[in-house]
């Protein structure tokens, strides 16, 4: 499987099937907003994340990949787009509580 974060995310409406990367843009500027990937229209990993434009800084809040799906590299070409779209940005992660839920 070979992705290649030009081609995405894209917005909700245009997923198809196979692999899609879809963008749910954050309600507010600077906000939390949500890159999802989806295969078959169904989600596989999502990534959490705050772009600032104007201080060109990009917040990660959380990654979260379905235990069947873990190890094919999907956190990672979430990762990638995020970098791509953010590639000026400086990048920081934020801790969270650990759960127990996957």
């Amino acid at each position: 499987m070979v992705i290649d974060p030009r081609r995405w995310p894209v917005a909700p409406e245009q997923a198809g099937g196979g692999l899609s990367i879809i963008a749910h843009r954050p309600p507010v500027p600077a906000g939390v907003g949500r890159n999802v990937l989806a295969q078959d229209r169904h989600a596989r990993a999502e990534i959490d994340l705050a772009h600032c434009t104007s201080c060109r800084a990009t917040l990660v809040h959380q990654i979260r990949t379905d235990p069947a799906y873990r190890r094919l590299g999907y956190a990672r070409a979430l990762l990638t787009v995020a970098r791509i779209r953010g590639r000026d940005h400086t990048w920081s992660t934020m801790a969270t509580a650990h759960t127990t839920q996957p």
